[in-house]
């Protein structure tokens, strides 16, 4: 819970936006009660300038923390490798998309301080598996994207779009509590890239 850091928050955002990042992930959370007016002023200025803002739904409770649950973020939940829904994910409608979240197989140490595997979870490793989807996805369609869209917000929607339509079904899968479905990376990737009538500006987060 990062309640007590928002302003370093926004001057972070707003740092790595000025900085030229594509794509800013965030695998930490605010409470849902006095969202400081400075965040909200950070995530819009990030989406003006095109930036792709990936995160976390959050863990253990129902509500989806901020700032996923904001307009103008893409709100990540948690999938199994059944294809259900993690029941260690938040949930709601704000969530866009699910993606690998238990369980991950990740670095770790043993009780000597060796290095070794282990296995983790939380919507803090389903997060990045977006982001760096959103990555591949400027990397590899870049001189497209730029050539279709003359405004900068239009791409973090075309990617938002792009995520959606292409997401795995999942098993008896509620979109209302867990997005439109499971990443697919190589779908993103493939996928045509959204006209620019199809596209709609979010509200300000």
């Amino acid at each position: 819970i990062i309640n007590h850091a928002q302003e370093a928050l926004a001057l972070g955002i707003e740092h790595l936006v000025r900085s030229g990042c594509g794509v800013l992930t965030l695998s930490m959370g605010m409470a849902l009660v006095l969202i400081d007016e400075r965040v909200r002023k950070a995530i819009d200025y990030a989406y003006e300038q095109g930036v792709i803002f990936v995160c976390a739904a959050g863990n253990i409770w129902d509500p989806v923390v901020a700032p996923a649950r904001l307009n103008r973020t893409i709100a990540v939940g948690g999938s199994t490798p059944a294809h259900t829904p993690w029941n260690g994910s938040s949930f709601g409608p704000e969530v866009n998309i699910s993606a690998p979240a238990w369980p991950v197989r990740r670095a770790t140490v043993d009780r000597k301080g060796r290095p070794s595997y282990g296995l983790g979870d939380g919507t803090s490793f389903a997060t990045p598996a977006v982001a760096a989807t959103a990555a591949m996805w400027l990397l590899h369609r870049g001189a497209e994207i730029d050539a279709t869209y003359p405004l900068k917000w239009q791409r973090v929607e075309a990617f938002r779009k792009v995520l959606e339509e292409t997401a795995q079904p999942g098993v008896d899968w509620p979109e209302r509590q867990y997005g439109k479905g499971i990443l697919d990376a190589e779908a993103v990737l493939k996928a045509a890239l959204p006209p620019v009538g199809a596209l709609h500006e979010d509200k300000p987060a």
